[in-house]
């Protein structure tokens, strides 16, 4: 019993993980899109 609880306490902190890189990712691409449309306006 004792080793079922540690495996589900160190799963969840790996799928926080992927979940806060993928936030991360989009925050860049919206980033990265915002600046193609400044760079659109410019021209």
């Amino acid at each position: 019993m004792d080793d079922s609880h540690k495996k589900y306490h160190n799963i969840k902190p790996a799928q926080a993980g992927f979940l806060l890189s993928d936030l991360n990712m989009l925050l860049k691409y919206k980033k990265y899109l915002l600046r193609i449309k400044s760079i659109k306006l410019q021209l």
